[in-house]
C-alpha cells in the first residue's frame, strides 16, 4: 500500500514503534479522503499507487448514522479510515 503521492520511500512502515512524520501523513491523507465518495476514493488510491481492488478494499456508510469510512490491507497491516456524523440535522 504505496502513500499517495509518493513513491515506496513514502509508504506507511508498520514496523515503526515510534511517531513517525511519514506515517502520519500517510493516515492523514486517508483520514481527509473518507469525506469522498467510493469511487473518488478508489480512483485516488489507485492513481497514488494502491491498487484497490475488492480483496483489499471495503467501503461503508449508514444513511441512518451518518457514518462512512474504508478499510484497506495488504499483508502488513489493516486500516480503517472512517467519519462519524458529518451534518447537525443527525442531532435533531
Amino acid at each position: 500500500m504505496m502513500m499517495p503521492d509518493q513513491n515506496s520511500q513514502g509508504a506507511f512502515d508498520h514496523k515503526i514503534e515510534n511517531f513517525s512524520v511519514r506515517n502520519m501523513a500517510y493516515l492523514s491523507t486517508l483520514a481527509k479522503l473518507v469525506y469522498e465518495t467510493e469511487k473518488k476514493i478508489k480512483n485516488s488510491l489507485n492513481q497514488k499507487g494502491c491498487n484497490v481492488d475488492e480483496n483489499n478494499f471495503y467501503f461503508f456508510s449508514n444513511y441512518d448514522t451518518d457514518t462512512q469510512g474504508f478499510l484497506i490491507k495488504d499483508n502488513d497491516k489493516i486500516i480503517l479510515s472512517f467519519r462519524g456524523t458529518e451534518g447537525i440535522t443527525k442531532f435533531k
